[in-house]
């Protein structure tokens, strides 16, 4: 402040030097005014210090060097022509000062680099673009402990940053077993067969030993850095087991003389060896399985397809709302096919024992009344009566204009006329025109 002053003081000398010709000629003022978007930028001209901006103050016309510095910022220098009787205004921008470093380990592995949350990276590794501060990053190497790096950037030089990283493993052996094709697993991954070493990270480990016929082995082994862990696996024989299956399910089984349920099961604990195995189910044909070898240790799956000792039978009616009895038992109605139109659905009865049975189709308002269908059911087979059965049933009944009603069938009919039968033998044509009203019957009864 103190040289601002004194420039002050100079300037008034100068104008003092000039005695009354400073009151004949208008003054002229040469001012020099300097700003930065930075707070506290230091401001030098020539080379000498003149506080923080901003700084405005008179100058004496000519060309000045004037340098612009902030901690952190790089430098800016400009160069100045102030014109006498002039205002010159000088405005600084300062840009962060950045640099780099080289972030290595030691020993020298090839370690992941977290870099502010972000996995940036293997070691060697060059970061670059940081602005003055402090910042740090995290190392982690498999079979390594994870580090931690920390530096500061105050100039524009780069840097090597060396972090110390310390191996961290250690070793576990698995011994071999006296089952053959054993196999070995570590936290689930198969690794193949013993024996084998591990060499790992210290913590805690699930060891899994398993082969054909035997009970599976596990231990959990915790392990330190620089230990060696063995693992000596016992395995026990396993007994067998039988999966059985039949089509139909529901079948008692029975093995050597003694009964386990019905069809589907399994069967746990099974002694090795050969058994003998009986299917049999209601209406179907028993099934026997002689000499069924089991292994230690082995499933065996056991299916078989039970034939049935009864039959069926299916037929379609003509036309559809016809109620059937069978053996003089009430059986269905049969419904319309919407595929064939005067059909029934195909109706299917299973369950019937083979010989000699009856089927009888009756009708309220059919001619005659009833039909009656015999056949023979033979041991799992399926019988179709041949063609349909038709009936004769009034689905119409018609009023001419003449007055006169008829109850029949209308077996065709157009836009201008129908055909309409009274009976089976009796089929006439009608004009629309002759018709008083057509209502149409209900199938069913």
């Amino acid at each position: 402040m103190k040289k601002w002053i004194l420039l002050f003081a100079a300037a008034v000398a100068l104008l003092g030097f000039s005695g009354c010709k400073a009151k004949q000629k208008e003054k002229t003022v040469t001012v020099l005014e300097i700003t930065s978007d930075q707070k506290e930028t230091e401001i030098s001209i020539g080379g000498k210090a003149y506080g923080k901006a901003p700084l405005s103050g008179k100058f004496t016309p000519g060309i000045y060097v004037i340098c612009a510095e902030k901690e952190g910022y790089d430098p800016v220098w400009k160069s100045v022509t102030v014109e006498k009787g002039k205002k010159t205004k000088v405005d600084f921008k300062l840009s962060r000062m950045k640099s780099a470093i080289l972030l290595q380990t030691k020993p020298n592995i090839k370690a992941d680099v977290i870099f502010k949350g972000n996995k940036i990276g293997q070691t060697p590794i060059v970061i670059s673009d940081l602005e003055c501060g402090t910042y740090s990053a995290d190392v982690k190497a498999p079979g390594y402990s994870a580090a931690h790096a920390k530096w500061t950037i105050d100039t524009k030089r780069p840097k090597k940053v060396s972090v110390q990283i310390k191996e961290n493993t250690g070793v576990i052996r698995v011994n071999n077993v006296s089952a053959k094709n054993a196999m070995v697993k570590l936290n689930g991954k198969n690794y193949g067969t013993l024996p084998r070493d591990f060499r790992l990270e210290q913590g805690e480990y699930m060891i899994e030993v398993s082969a054909p016929g035997y009970a599976p082995y596990s231990q959990k082994v915790a392990l330190v850095s620089g230990k060696k862990v063995v693992v000596r696996p016992v395995l026990s024989e396993l007994p067998g087991k039988l999966i059985i299956k039949s089509n139909p399910a529901g079948a008692l089984v029975t093995m050597n003389g003694k009964r386990y349920g019905t069809t589907p099961i399994t069967l746990e604990g099974i002694k090795p060896g050969r058994i003998s195995i009986t299917l049999s189910k209601q209406n179907y044909d028993p099934v026997t399985i002689n000499n069924l070898g089991v292994a230690a240790g082995k499933t065996v799956s056991v299916s078989r397809n039970l034939i049935s000792s009864l039959g069926s039978v299916e037929f379609v009616t003509v036309p559809a709302g016809v109620t059937v009895y069978l053996d003089n038992k009430l059986l269905t109605v049969t419904e319309k096919d919407p595929r064939s139109k005067g059909y029934s659905k195909v109706f299917r009865v299973g369950g019937l024992r083979p010989g000699k049975h009856t089927l009888k189709f009756t009708h309220k308002r059919a001619k005659p009344k009833e039909k009656k269908v015999d056949f023979v059911v033979e041991k799992n087979k399926n019988f179709r009566i041949p063609g349909v059965v038709e009936m004769w049933i009034p689905n119409a009944q018609i009023t001419l204009k003449v007055g006169s009603k008829y109850e029949g069938r209308i077996v065709r009919e157009s836009k201008t006329s129908i055909t309409f039968e009274q009976s089976r033998r009796s089929r006439l044509d009608y004009n629309r025109s002759e018709l008083e009203k057509i209502e149409w019957l209900a199938e069913e009864e």
